[in-house]
Parts: C-alpha cells; sequence; structure tokens
C-alpha cells in the first residue's frame, strides 16, 4: 500500500458506527498534536464517506483513509464477542497486511480510534513496543491492546505477524489481541533473552484517566460516554473544526 504520509504515523481501524462517533476527535486531535494518522473503515456507509470528505478538507494531508469490504459482518450484532473481537484485532492484521504487500512500509503506532492524542508522540527506538499492565495477573490483561509500536523492523514485521497467527488459529474470545500480544512477547523473551528489542510503554505515554501530560488519552468502557474530561475534551475538537 502506498500512502502520502510520512515514514511514521498513527494507525487506527473501527467499523461505520464508531467513525462516525469516534473518528473525527481521534484525527483531528491527531492533526492538532501534529501527529499523522491512517483510520481504516470497514463497511463504510455514504454518510461516512461524506465524513471523510469534510475531516479530508479540514486536515489536508494529515490523514489516510482506507476501507475494505466485509458481508460476513453485514448486519452482524457488534455487541456480540465474537464481531467484537474481530473489529478490534482488525487494525493488527491491517498492518500486517501493510507490511506484506510493501517491503518499504513505514512505523506504525497502532492504537484505538476512541482515543484523544494530546501530544506529538514519541517514537521508540526499538523495534517494538508494547503498553503493560505490571498490576495485572491475569494473563489477558497483562498487555493493554490500545498502544504497540511497530517499527517495519524485520523483528517487528515477525512479531506482528506471529500476533495475527495466534489471533487467526484461536476462537474469537474477547481479548484475544491482548492475549496474542503477550503470548508472542513471553516467549520472545523466553527464546531470545539476550536481545533487547522492546520499548515499554508507561502511563504517561496512554492513560484512561484522562491525566493532563500524558500523550493518548483513550476510552475505556463506559468512560467513552460518561467522564466529563473525555467527553468535554472530544466536543472541543468538533467545536474547534465545526463538525
Amino acid at each position: 500500500m502506498n500512502t502520502s504520509l510520512p515514514n511514521r504515523y498513527i494507525l487506527a481501524s473501527c467499523d461505520d458506527k464508531y467513525f462516525d462517533e469516534h473518528g473525527p476527535a481521534f484525527i483531528y486531535s491527531c492533526a492538532d498534536s501534529g501527529n499523522d494518522c491512517h483510520v481504516h473503515i470497514i463497511n463504510p456507509t455514504n454518510e461516512n464517506a461524506r465524513l471523510m470528505e469534510t475531516i479530508k478538507k479540514n486536515v489536508k494531508d494529515k490523514v489516510l483513509f482506507s476501507v475494505s469490504h466485509d458481508k460476513n459482518l453485514v448486519g452482524a450484532d457488534p455487541k456480540d464477542d465474537k464481531i467484537r473481537c474481530q473489529y478490534a484485532s482488525s487494525r493488527f492484521h491491517l498492518a500486517n497486511n501493510i507490511f506484506k504487500d510493501d517491503p518499504g512500509a513505514m512505523s506504525f503506532m497502532l492504537t484505538d480510534i476512541d482515543c484523544v492524542v494530546k501530544k506529538k508522540i514519541e517514537w521508540p527506538g526499538k523495534p517494538i513496543g508494547i503498553f503493560f499492565r505490571p498490576e495485572e495477573q491475569r494473563e489477558f490483561m497483562k498487555v493493554a491492546a490500545g498502544m504497540v509500536y511497530l517499527s517495519g523492523s524485520n523483528e517487528s514485521r515477525f512479531f506482528i505477524n506471529c500476533v495475527c497467527h495466534i489471533i487467526n488459529t484461536n476462537p474469537n474470545i474477547w481479548f484475544i489481541d491482548q492475549l496474542a500480544l503477550n503470548h508472542v512477547y513471553s516467549a520472545w523473551c523466553r527464546d531470545h533473552p539476550d536481545q533487547d528489542l522492546f520499548h515499554v510503554f508507561t502511563q504517561q505515554d496512554m492513560d484512561w484517566e484522562f491525566t493532563e501530560g500524558t500523550t493518548i488519552w483513550t476510552g475505556k468502557g463506559p468512560r467513552k460516554h460518561n467522564n466529563p474530561t473525555y467527553v468535554a475534551e472530544k466536543r472541543r475538537y468538533a467545536a474547534l473544526y465545526g463538525d
């Protein structure tokens, strides 16, 4: 996939409804903080297409849009865990496919579309970046899938390919993406203890308490609807660009 974006950008993927609800604030926050982004929409509607045109006029070349169509997801219940898993994992498959299609593909920061990007990303100096929850003992919660960095190196390409293989060969259970990330990371560290490939993100990089000074605010669970700080920030971006 050839793009007009620079060598490093933020990558997110969503369905039509999540794009309507979260896409504008996500993209405008990226542009306002000096970041470029690529947003992929699955089964977009005509209304999505019009919104994409509006956003593109506002931020110009700070955003790249791509779309795909999956008839198996048309009319599916978005609250069904299997369907939710497909949407949640879609950005990992997208990154993996871009790497496969383009040997010269650039670096990605994979995140959720319901994030607000508050600061310019400080790109890690290592091939792969992962966000851990150090207090968690549950395997499916040890890694937060909302912030994953892939440098485009051979190691990062192999890493995301392994993650996608695990997702594809296991049942679509909620948190399968986080289980896969943690499994590949743990196996890599076990098998290659001499390699220092992983950058570890902290709550200074991403948090769901919406603390000033954090690079990315991510809307976990009901917070995305009822936290006044998060909701006000999304409204601020809508007012800024008149959407």
